[in-house]
């Protein structure tokens, strides 16, 4: 969860960052400074959730209780959502 707020959060700084540059319309050179750094701030999600998947490939698979289903533990301690249970 850590890893796809921060993602989420890289979104959002680029967005910022490319308002603020609206707001520098007058300054051309100004202006696209900001929105290309917006953009690779956007951009630069999709190595944050490139990473997240790559560490979500070697979790661990766990057969959970008596229903028998496999989980993929990635960090110390999980949930199990369906049924709401610490794994």
């Amino acid at each position: 969860n850590k890893i796809g707020t921060f993602g989420l959060s890289v979104v959002f700084m680029g967005l910022i960052m490319m308002y603020i540059g609206i707001l520098f319309e007058k300054d051309g050179i100004v202006m696209r400074l900001f929105m290309i750094l917006g953009l690779l701030g956007i951009m630069g999600r999709r190595v944050v959730y490139f990473w997240m998947g790559m560490v979500c490939r070697k979790g661990v698979e766990v057969e959970w209780g008596k229903w028998g289903k496999g989980r993929k533990i990635v960090g110390g301690v999980d949930m199990w959502m369906e049924w709401g249970e610490r794994v």
